[in-house]
């Protein structure tokens, strides 16, 4: 499914919805959220909790 998607691309949430509507699978979309790749962004994450 998720093969020859274009990661690092706006496209990337496009591409996955369309896979899924295509194998006849149902999603939901949550709101958006930002990353916490770095240490930075996960003390950022602990002061909204």
């Amino acid at each position: 499914m998720l093969d020859d998607i274009a990661w690092g691309t706006p496209e990337v949430l496009t591409q996955t919805c369309d896979r899924l509507k295509e194998s006849g699978l149902s999603y939901c979309l949550l709101e958006p959220r930002w990353d916490v790749d770095e240490p930075e962004d996960w003390a950022r994450f602990l002061r909204t909790c």
